[in-house]
């Protein structure tokens, strides 16, 4: 039951985004302009990153402004449990090889992170940073290592 739940938000999600998308589109063609703001629009908010965390070797900082996690956005995030459940998917898979005993990743899955920072102390001008974060099990908490605030 819970796989078809996740299916049938996945189905929508997408249908929403395209429908937006699409809408998009079509505005851009009438009116001459392309804009993806409407799909650009931040969700959550970096509350705090831990040192030596999967977050912090990402680049992730206080104060950023998430865009996109991998495939959520604004339109399909769900109070950031679409976050969640894309983090756990795609988290850093360790075996113990053993003739060797040691542990070896054996695979690592990396998530885009599209994320509006301010620049400058006065806040005035917002950038984009296109971030590249493997979730994994590191010494602190969590496989991030940041707290997110839904915004």
């Amino acid at each position: 039951m819970g796989q078809i739940e996740n299916a049938l938000h996945d189905h929508y999600a997408t249908a929403a985004a395209a429908e937006v998308s699409t809408a998009s589109r079509s505005n851009a063609t009438a009116t001459g302009s392309t804009s993806s703001a409407t799909l650009d629009t931040p969700f959550a908010k970096v509350n705090s990153v831990a040192p030596s965390s999967p977050a912090e070797a990402a680049g992730m900082r206080p104060g950023d402004k998430i865009q996109r996690f991998g495939e959520a956005n604004w339109l399909n995030h769900e109070k950031l449990s679409k976050v969640a459940q894309i983090v756990s998917q795609n988290e850093g898979v360790s075996l113990l090889w053993p003739s060797r005993s040691r542990l070896l990743t054996v695979q690592q899955r990396a998530i885009s992170v599209q994320v509006r920072r301010q620049d400058g102390g006065d806040g005035s001008e917002a950038t984009v940073q296109n971030l590249t974060l493997v979730p994994r099990v590191w010494s602190g908490r969590g496989l991030l290592g940041c707290h997110l605030l839904p915004l």
